[in-house]
């Protein structure tokens, strides 16, 4: 529990303490009532999320997003916003009521997200999960967010070059399906 709250004290930094020096492990560990090891381990967790950067003989500081990180951030929202709104239309389109619609978004949508990456890696997971979660696209989204926004990508995530194809083909896909529908039922 002691590292978990170092990990949340660190992470609890926004953009705008950007470049901000954390206090030393001897101090934190004293506000944390944690070992120096512990405290340590929880800054290299946080080193390995690209939240901070670790500089010997001067401390550790909350990382600065590249303004490049925070653009390529952005255009993977813009490609996951698309492909989501896509299949959203989709599944609207057949449904006079709205509550149908949440329904099924809901029976749809949390699954998509808790096989994405978002709440546990494919690392580690069930061979047939991984499966799954191999099969989904937002898999791909989440792990291309990691890219950009991490300097060290999970072991084991799929490429960046190959998370942009599979969200940019999925969002085609969905819009496309979805113009389909919306002009087969216009007639």
């Amino acid at each position: 529990m002691e590292r978990r709250a170092v990990v949340e004290a660190g992470a609890e930094h926004t953009v705008e303490d950007a470049g901000a020096r954390l206090p030393s492990e001897a101090d934190l560990g004293r506000r944390f009532g944690a070992s120096r090891i512990t405290v340590g381990r929880a800054l290299r967790d946080l080193q390995t999320a690209g939240l901070v950067e670790r500089r010997a003989g001067s401390g550790t500081f909350v990382r600065v997003p590249h303004a490049h990180a925070r653009a390529q951030a952005f255009g993977v929202l813009i490609l996951l916003s698309i492909a989501l709104s896509g299949l959203g239309f989709i599944v609207a389109w057949q449904f006079d009521s709205i509550q149908g619609f949440h329904a099924i978004m809901n029976l749809g949508l949390v699954p998509l997200w808790i096989l994405s990456g978002a709440a546990f890696p494919a690392v580690g997971a069930a061979p047939w999960v991984r499966v799954l979660m191999t099969a989904n696209p937002l898999t791909y989204g989440v792990a291309a967010l990691r890219h950009v926004l991490s300097p060290t990508p999970l072991a084991g995530e799929p490429p960046l070059g190959l998370c942009l194809l599979v969200v940019a083909l999925f969002g085609i896909m969905t819009m496309c399906l979805s113009i389909v529908l919306v002009r087969r039922d216009a007639r």
